[in-house]
């Protein structure tokens, strides 16, 4: 298992040398349970985040690079105005992969650039797809049935006023 805590202090370093200053993070964890991602951070208050990473990146057979990669990604989530992918974090991130072109910062990153082998679905357990189309529920109708009903009720209501 790769060194967690030296990957943060060289992804800190590499963004201070750009001049890039995340914001308040008070935990660092990693997540055994995740499956579809590789990290995340969460502001759990106003300015404060705690980010997580997947288990898998910390393997020893997947490069320090792939985890660095994702460590930064969610550090740059800490810094104001970049929650999302788009402005000021794909702004930085752009910014990033310029001034360090050893990182790859991406919005998102397939388990293969990783370096990490996905589980291939056995022939024989699988079932064939069915093109059955969706059957219409309810919920789509609501819009003609209320429609219907003001109708209605205009009607009740001109046969009230004109009788």
């Amino acid at each position: 298992m790769k060194n967690f805590e030296q990957l943060i202090k060289e992804c800190l370093s590499d963004l201070e040398s750009i001049g890039i200053k995340i914001g308040k993070v008070t935990k660092y964890s990693i997540n055994t349970r995740a499956k579809s991602r590789w990290g995340q951070c969460k502001q759990v208050c106003n300015g404060i985040f705690e980010i997580n990473i997947s288990a898998q990146l910390l393997q020893d057979n997947i490069s320090d690079q792939a985890a660095k990669d994702t460590i930064l990604h969610e550090m740059l989530h800490t810094i104001d105005g970049c929650m999302g992918h788009k402005g000021k974090w794909k702004e930085l991130a752009q910014k990033v992969n310029k001034e360090l072109p050893q990182y790859t910062i991406k919005r998102v990153t397939s388990s293969a650039e990783k370096g990490i082998e996905t589980k291939t679905a056995n022939p024989k357990t699988q079932t064939k797809a069915t093109s059955k189309p969706k059957p219409k529920t309810q919920k789509g109708n609501m819009g003609v049935w209320l429609f219907l009903l003001i109708i209605v009720g205009l009607f009740l209501l001109l046969e009230i006023i004109y009788s």
